[in-house]
Formats: structure tokens, sequence, C-alpha cells
């Protein structure tokens, strides 16, 4: 949003941002989780972020 008041191009760096905020949320509950079922549900989620991640280069 900030990039877009400034009148900087901003199309993809956000999505870039919110992807790479994403997978630091899923590795830190991964790492901080006692419980298997959420640690098994951010190996996956991280997996398809990996996958999204490769088309915004």
């Amino acid at each position: 949003m900030k990039d877009y008041i400034d009148g900087k191009p901003y199309y993809g760096i956000g999505e870039m941002a919110s992807i790479e905020k994403r997978v630091e949320f899923l590795e830190e509950l991964k790492t901080k989780s006692k419980e298997q079922n959420v640690k098994k549900k951010c190996d996956d989620l991280l997996k398809e972020w990996a996958n999204s991640a490769l088309m915004f280069p």
C-alpha cells in the first residue's frame, strides 16, 4: 500500500511480500507447535507456498 501511495511500481511486490510473511509464520508455527497434526498441516502448506513462490521470481 505504501508503494502505491508513494507512486512506486507495486504490482507483484505485494504478492511476494505476502507469500514471504506467510511462509515465515508457517515455519515458526511448525517449530513451536507441539501437536503433530499442526506440524503436518504446516508442512503441507509450506510445500504449496514453495510452489507458488516460483511464480514470483
